[in-house]
């Protein structure tokens, strides 16, 4: 009998081991932080406008309830994602507006069952061209209401291995907006920044490039 509790016991702690191993270090909270218990690296969880290009297929470590990955081509003490498509990164770091990032490649996406890429923009001109005229546009207030068409664009920072995640949105209608009594018409194409809430025109190289799309598409 003792030996049969033996093998229970020991059965029943490698089960455990290999559990644990699984689930990789142990994560705690610290208010909206979390620290890795092995390594003392404490993160932070970025807005979610940010995305990780590509997760490692083994869990990192686990608070319990959320699973960190590594980012792909990234040093897991700065840089964690989820499955959800979070990114943590480590405290000191400082996290790259995105004019300060090092977009090599804009990503348009649908978004439909699974964020399918329908075309990618590597010219740096053009990248840079939609970048100033989105963070120069005056900002608008979001009129929650539903898009005829929409696209995910996604600027990819290979450096980092994140993405910075802006939607697309047009209109059936064009937006009018009363500035001072007077009525403005802004058009049908919007960028909003959910994380930022931020709502503003969409650029027209941005405009073009999505009629351009649309047309190869047709």
């Amino acid at each position: 009998m003792k030996r049969f509790l033996g093998i229970i016991l020991a059965l029943t702690f490698i089960i455990l081991t290999l559990t644990s191993c699984a689930r990789g270090n142990k994560f705690v909270s610290d208010g909206p932080a979390f620290v890795d218990k092995k390594t003392n690296v404490t993160y932070d969880f970025a807005p979610l406008c940010y995305e990780p290009i590509a997760i490692g297929e083994k869990v990192y470590g686990s608070d319990g309830d959320i699973e960190f990955y590594e980012i792909v081509g990234q040093d897991p003490e700065k840089w964690l994602g989820d499955a959800d498509g979070g990114v943590f990164y480590a405290k000191g770091i400082t996290l790259p507006t995105i004019d300060k990032m090092s977009v090599s490649r804009l990503e348009l996406c649908t978004v439909k069952n699974q964020v399918l890429v329908s075309k990618r923009i590597t010219d740096s001109e053009t990248i840079s061209a939609i970048i100033e005229d989105y963070l120069s546009q005056k900002e608008i207030a979001y009129p929650n209401k539903t898009s005829s068409l929409s696209y995910k664009l996604r600027f990819a920072d290979t450096t980092i291995g994140v993405y910075y995640c802006i939607d697309f949105v047009r209109y059936s209608e064009d937006f009018v907006s009363r500035v001072d009594g007077v009525e403005i018409n802004l058009g049908k194409d919007f960028l909003y920044n959910r994380a930022e809430d931020r709502f503003v025109k969409a650029p027209e190289t941005l405009v073009a490039e999505i009629n351009a799309l649309i047309g190869a598409a047709s």
